[in-house]
């Protein structure tokens, strides 16, 4: 990695309630992100098909003293599936992130809630970057966390563990400095009641602990972990004049592409609200666009 870019080492209110595939619970997380230009305080701008805009985006990256891309995981990279576990990261998606780094001047990272051992298993690409839990570790440091949130932390867990262990569909990931709660293969009604189960869990936990809202997930975290949006804000103290792009899928990419205006922010999934510059459709299309932009900048 010589020569590259050194690169960086929400509060729950009312409820995570999605009691359905559509449901999101209104954005709380990352305040210090939303301080900055949000979408009810500047016009409306729908974000444009990223392969139309192919040339604007290739050519912003090429004319780069020096170039970061970093990427989201799951629905990004590799399809979503019921189980975390489940998901796998292609040959040619390893293919193309290893000739993207092995490009001049470029650093690509994978930026992700899962944390970092997983996410070195998953990708596999020794030649990539690494940051895990949104931001707060990476695969040269560890999150640092206080006394009180990791008490917090223990104890939401195992009541977590115990309380919703009833409730069908609805899984358990532990990350060590976090835990989520998946139910992507629930019913409505487990929904609700896991919903209700996880909101009496954290609401006497609140001074410590705070809810990031996914596709079918509650992230349960330590405040000092605040997001992918104050990942990038250090990011961009710390590569002031390198030109970045991001590609994320899902609510907790929004306060970093929120953070990143003016560069290459893209949103995986058309979604008209979104902080981003740009969308794709799928993984499928990330990955062919990722392939043309590293022919471009050989």
């Amino acid at each position: 990695m010589a020569g590259r870019v050194a690169i960086i080492g929400g509060s729950l209110r009312g409820s995570p309630r999605d009691t359905n595939s559509n449901a999101r619970e209104p954005n709380t997380q990352e305040h210090d992100a939303h301080d900055h230009d949000t979408r009810s305080e500047k016009q409306h701008r729908a974000p444009r098909y990223a392969f139309r805009a192919f040339r604007e985006i290739a050519a912003r990256l090429r004319e780069a003293e020096n170039r970061v891309l970093l990427l989201d995981l799951d629905g990004t990279l590799a399809r979503l599936r019921r189980r975390p576990e489940e998901v796998r990261v292609s040959a040619r998606a390893k293919r193309t992130l290893e000739k993207l780094a092995a490009l001049p001047n470029m650093t690509v990272a994978i930026l992700s809630g899962r944390n970092v051992s997983t996410l070195e298993k998953l990708v596999d690409v020794k030649s990539l970057r690494y940051f895990g839990l949104h931001g707060s570790e990476s695969d040269r440091s560890s999150a640092s966390i206080s006394g009180e949130a990791r008490k917090a932390l223990t104890r939401a867990k195992r009541s977590a563990r115990q309380e919703l262990a009833g409730f069908s569909g609805v899984d358990i990931e532990d990350k060590g400095c976090g835990f989520t709660v998946h139910y992507r293969g629930a019913d409505p009604a487990a929904i609700r009641g896991a919903n209700q189960t996880l909101l009496a869990i954290v609401a006497p936990l609140r001074h410590a602990l705070h809810v990031l809202n996914g596709k079918k997930v509650w992230e349960v975290l330590p405040r000092q972990i605040p997001g992918k949006g104050s990942a990038m804000k250090k990011l961009m103290a710390a590569s002031p004049s390198a030109a970045l792009a991001y590609i994320g899928d899902d609510e907790p990419d929004e306060p970093a592409f929120a953070v990143l205006d003016g560069h290459v922010t893209i949103h995986v999934g058309k979604n008209e609200n979104t902080h981003a510059r740009f969308y794709l459709r799928n993984p499928g299309e990330v990955l062919r666009f990722l392939s043309m932009i590293e022919k471009e900048l050989r």
